[in-house]
């Protein structure tokens, strides 16, 4: 009986076995590269392979006979779907090198990069590549990202802080025209002509001060001028 029990085990598994090879015979019936739905023919490819490798125990000859015209089945389509997996990893590789060619200046940076993950993402779901180069190329494009969005932030406070600075500058000029009513009339005109010079060569301020400084600093030169006339 036990011994019953393990020959039907195995023309069980035999059967398993078969209707696995017929899946990839109908799998290449008609199969053409060019109009080949290759994320359907990878998931096939795993669900078979993985299939197989849980089937049970079979014959020792039928197992060699079916495992080697199995393998040879699979070749057909396997030998196409690396060479197009090997196009689509040129495809990832050319998205990272466009990432790190970005300009974190440019305004037009943090859309250049929604773009190309989006892209990222479209090739992705167009056909999977093997989990190890797939995981390899998304980790650099992922760092190449995020390099570029750290080197913004670093360039944004950096701008930051120059416009702080900018609006210091431009305080002290103000400050200085407003205390400049007591000072004889040639010194006046030369502090107005040396802050309109230097008030041009400072960069910009933060915006929310913008319209303030610059008001005040108007204000503070046409109240001296007027000083000057009525002198």
């Amino acid at each position: 009986a036990h011994f019953k029990k393990l020959a039907d085990e195995r023309q069980q598994n035999l059967q398993q076995a078969q209707e696995l090879l017929a899946q990839v015979v109908q799998l290449n019936t008609g199969f053409d590269a060019s109009l080949a739905d290759w994320k359907q023919i990878a998931g096939l490819h795993q669900r078979l392979r993985q299939a197989w490798h849980h089937l049970g125990p079979i014959e020792r000859k039928d197992k060699k006979r079916l495992a080697s015209e199995f393998e040879r089945q699979l070749n057909i389509t396997w030998q196409p779907l690396q060479e197009r997996r090997r196009e689509e990893m040129a495809r990832r590789e050319a998205l990272i090198a466009e990432v790190e060619n970005c300009n974190p200046q440019q305004r037009s940076t943090l859309d250049q990069l929604r773009q190309l993950q989006d892209r990222w993402q479209e090739l992705a779901k167009a056909l999977p590549l093997e989990r190890k180069p797939e995981q390899e190329l998304w980790q650099r494009f992922r760092s190449a990202c995020d390099a570029v969005f750290a080197a913004r932030k670093e360039s944004a406070q950096m701008m930051d802080s120059e416009r702080k600075t900018h609006l210091h500058d431009k305080e002290a000029l103000c400050a200085s025209l407003e205390a400049a009513l007591e000072l004889p009339a040639h010194e006046q005109t030369a502090l107005l002509r040396s802050t309109q010079e230097r008030w041009q060569q400072i960069g910009a301020v933060p915006r929310a001060q913008e319209a303030a400084i610059e008001q005040r600093f108007h204000h503070a030169r046409q109240k001296l001028q007027n000083h000057q006339e009525q002198s």
